[in-house]
């Protein structure tokens, strides 16, 4: 939608075995170290100076040669996303080339210790939202709320606004996809025509300081765009 294009995919184990194996296949290593060798040969048989020097610098890397992305999106966290980061920075993936995108869950201040991490976006729920509705909770159950919590308190919330919609309230199609959406807990949302949820969340960004935002949660969407037909 954005023009982006897949330029390389790679799949590992849940459990984390062989994730060595898929990172070195995701950023072509065994080519790039097979460019690097040729290039060491063919420097070698000039023979010059500027050669010589060139070779001397070459041969404290592995391999040469740019990944085929600048982006990657990398869908885990936790000890697994500590685990695919080292490998990642280990075949040579640099967060100046190339930027992580992840999930709300890199909301985390401890992967700014991760090198490859630094620069890395990824979308997140409001805070301020988020932390009234962690704050009341905890008060009411004496514990934390999972993840699925909110969305559960937002569709009760959003049952509760469409019956107060008139006096026997409004379930229909048109109400439920009203394009102006509504406010929940982890941020605006709203429903497309085919049922699937919209949301209106917060680019993230891991620096060396913290989790700073990049672009904040927006607080209303924009209108459909209106299509004419015009008859000749």
């Amino acid at each position: 939608r954005v023009g982006g294009t897949v330029t390389a995919r790679a799949f590992y184990n849940p459990d984390g075995l062989g994730i060595d194996d898929s990172v070195k296949e995701l950023t072509a290593y065994p080519a790039r170290q097979a460019d690097l060798e040729a290039q060491i040969a063919e420097l070698r048989l000039r023979g010059d100076e500027v050669s010589l020097a060139a070779i001397e610098r070459l041969q404290d890397e592995d391999a040469i040669g740019v990944m085929a992305f600048d982006a990657l999106l990398v869908p885990e966290s936790g000890s697994l996303l500590r685990q695919l980061s080292a490998y990642l920075g280990y075949y040579d993936v640099n967060p100046g080339q190339t930027r992580l995108l992840g999930l709300a869950s890199w909301n985390d201040p401890t992967l700014i210790r991760e090198p490859v991490m630094k620069g890395a976006w990824f979308a997140s729920t409001p805070d301020t939202s988020r932390a009234w509705f962690t704050d009341r909770f905890i008060g009411a159950y004496d514990g934390d709320p999972t993840r699925l919590a909110t969305l559960a308190y937002d569709a009760m919330a959003l049952a509760a606004a469409l019956t107060s919609s008139g006096a026997q309230g409004d379930f229909s199609e048109r109400a439920i996809t009203d394009w102006r959406g509504f406010s929940g807990v982890d941020g605006l949302f709203r429903f497309e025509d085919d049922g699937k949820p919209e949301r209106g969340l917060a680019v993230m960004e891991i620096s060396t300081t913290g989790v700073v935002v990049v672009d904040p949660a927006p607080t209303s969407f924009e209108p459909p765009a209106v299509s004419m037909l015009v008859s000749e």
